[in-house]
């Protein structure tokens, strides 16, 4: 019975970490369509607390990335910027949700391991840098940026 209560508890953390990441993605995607980068994009047909499972974060954030709709305008150097903003995005999520030593459950394989966290760490802050580099260069892009991290830090 005790261990029965224990699963539960874990479970229950591990959903909430999951809407977690869920509404913060969805803060961060709002954003980015008020910016005219993205399209009106609903993740909740494809993210969903369902039992499915990538065999890691890389693979997770490349099918994410697939099923972005950006607006027709946007050039290739603004859409290699998303891609880049989303690898460091889940990476920034994984790293706290790691920090809090909860397992992400739709992840085979956890991101954050002790032997590679510095390595882990240095391959988003690559990502980020590439993501800013480009993103500087859109008007106003401080105000939207404060926002986002704000929001994902």
């Amino acid at each position: 019975m005790l261990n029965f209560i224990r699963e539960y508890f874990i479970i229950r953390n591990q959903k909430n970490h999951f809407y977690f990441w869920k509404n913060r993605l969805n803060f961060v995607l709002l954003e980015f369509v008020k910016m005219d980068l993205l399209n009106k994009t609903s993740i909740q047909e494809w993210i969903k607390f369902d039992g499915k499972k990538w065999s890691n974060l890389d693979e997770f954030i490349n099918e994410f990335n697939s099923n972005l709709s950006f607006s027709e305008s946007l050039s290739y150097k603004h859409k290699q910027m998303l891609h880049n903003f989303f690898i460091y995005f889940f990476y920034q999520l994984s790293y706290k949700t790691n920090s809090k030593k909860i397992k992400i459950i739709f992840l085979e394989e956890q991101p954050y391991l002790k032997k590679d966290k510095v390595l882990v760490n240095e391959y988003k802050r690559s990502f980020y840098y590439q993501f800013l580099n480009e993103f500087k260069e859109i008007d106003n892009y401080n105000v939207v940026l404060r926002k986002i991290l704000r929001k994902i830090k």
